[in-house]
Parts: C-alpha cells; structure tokens; sequence
C-alpha cells in the first residue's frame, strides 16, 4: 500500500463508531495512568524531602527540604488582605439587615 492509501483507510477506520469508541477508551486509560505516574512520582519526592528534612544530615540540607516542603503545601503564599474601603459602622448595619431578612 502507498502512504497516501495507508493515511486514508486509518481515517476511515478512525471514523467507525466501535474503533473511535476503543481509541478514546484507550486514550483515557493512559491518561489514568500517566496521573497515577505522576501522583507517585510526587509521593516518593515528597517522602525523600520528609527524610532529609527530619533526618541526620546537614542544617542546610534540612532547612531547604523543609522549605521545599512547605511551598508545595502553599505555606509560604502571601496572604490576600481584604480591600474593604467601609467603616465598621456599615459593616454592622449590614449584618443587621441580613439577619433581619433571614429571621
């Protein structure tokens, strides 16, 4: 077969119902797959991070692990403050009306 004939009958078999069927099942197989791969690549960085970090080793070695470790769990992300312009005075009042729509 040619190239070009080869090309033409791959997209005619892509379009038959039970061969896309198939090909998208098998696409979100490796796809599970590939999350698992990745969820356990995570769990053995983050298990050898634990052992530096609270194991016998140097002071710097640790506090970078810790520091590691702490990023990835967001410990180290700023903090949003509220940008609320009212004074406490409205703030209460409008509690007050909630509360009397709610009671």
């Amino acid at each position: 077969m040619s190239d070009k004939t080869v090309w033409e009958e791959a997209s005619r078999l892509r379009r038959h119902p039970k061969v896309s069927t198939r090909i998208l099942e098998l696409e979100k197989e490796k796809e599970a797959r590939r999350r698992l791969q990745a969820v356990s690549r995570e769990e053995r960085v983050l298990n050898e991070l634990e052992s530096i970090a609270f194991g016998d080793g140097p002071m710097a070695g640790k506090l970078k692990a810790v520091e590691l470790i702490g990023k990835h769990i967001g410990f180290f992300t700023p903090q949003k403050e509220s940008a609320d312009d009212r004074t406490s005075e409205e703030i209460l009042g409008e509690i007050h009306k909630r509360l009397q729509k709610i009671f």
